[in-house]
């Protein structure tokens, strides 16, 4: 009898391992119809807090995958390839990302890098936003809130790249919810484009020299047509202090309107949702000179 229950014992015990050692063999399984000279990527993919899909939910950013979105691979700078994400039906903050490279470079030891979203011009780039709500299908979500993470290949077996291990996504940058007025009262706002004297605030990033590097300037939102609703940004500051937003806004009666307002340095960390921020404006009748203040947030 205790032979029997050992053996029962031992039976399951292989099953079990069976059943884990094929489900890992399904996430890496490259399908018969590869393309020739391509292999093929699946990993395991987690969100961290405030990483894509993008949706407010009253004054929250919830994080999930959508199936079928896109993340853009690339090594050394060079995009190879896009996967795409099967969400988990339990755990939305995790996905199965899956998709066929060209083998040129894949070996083992390399780093692959990761960029969500996956963009049809592969770009890191925060250039041309509208400003509408978070929403897991809206411009922001699926253009300009960056996440990044990196993959080691652990070997080429066959036609399958296998890595080693699960990958977790970071958010590269913070997003902002502006509301302007002036007098107290809203302010239709066409335009505004968003400046600091210390010149971190970031239009793009590349790859140089073996890493992401950034370029600076101004960061503008141009809405489909003039709104009093609150404006969205996705913004990534690399300042390290403390810095002083200048405001240039054009209204819908096409004036020129100025703000500034001071920022706390620990209000760049990434993956942060800086709403409630509501901006007095001045319409301006000079040419623009810099807007000093002392408010805090």
């Amino acid at each position: 009898m205790k032979k029997s229950i050992l053996l029962m014992a031992a039976l399951v015990g292989a099953m079990a391992w069976t059943g884990c050692r094929k489900a890992e063999e399904d996430v890496v399984k490259a399908p018969q119809n590869l393309p020739k000279g391509s292999l093929w990527l699946s990993v395991e993919a987690r969100k961290s807090i405030d990483t894509k899909a993008l949706e407010l939910d009253e004054n929250t950013l919830n994080a999930y995958w959508v199936d079928g979105e896109k993340v853009a691979v690339f090594l050394d700078g060079t995009y190879l390839g896009d996967l795409t994400a099967t969400a988990n039906t339990s755990d939305r903050t995790k996905a199965t990302l899956s998709g066929s490279l060209p083998s040129t470079g894949v070996t083992a030891g390399v780093t692959l890098y990761l960029l969500f979203p996956g963009r049809t011009d592969h770009a890191w780039d925060y250039s041309g936003q509208v400003g509408t709500a978070p929403s897991a299908s809206g411009a922001l979500a699926t253009q300009y809130d960056y996440a990044l993470a990196s993959a080691i290949v652990d070997s080429v077996d066959g036609s399958s790249i296998k890595t080693t291990g699960s990958v977790t996504f970071e958010n590269q940058q913070s997003i902002y919810r502006f509301s302007f007025a002036e007098n107290s009262t809203a302010l239709s706002v066409k335009s505004f484009t968003l400046s600091s004297p210390n010149n971190k605030l970031v239009q793009s990033r590349s790859w140089s020299g073996g890493a992401w590097v950034s370029a600076y300037g101004s960061v503008a939102v141009t809405p489909s047509s003039a709104t009093t609703n609150a404006l969205y940004l996705a913004l990534r500051n690399e300042h390290s202090g403390s810095d002083n937003y200048s405001f240039d806004i054009i209204g819908n009666d096409n004036a020129l309107y100025l703000a500034g307002k001071e920022v706390a340095a620990t209000k760049f960390a990434n993956g942060q949702f800086l709403s409630g921020l509501n901006i007095a404006v001045t319409k301006s009748t000079l040419p623009k000179n810099n807007t000093s203040t002392t408010e805090v947030w």
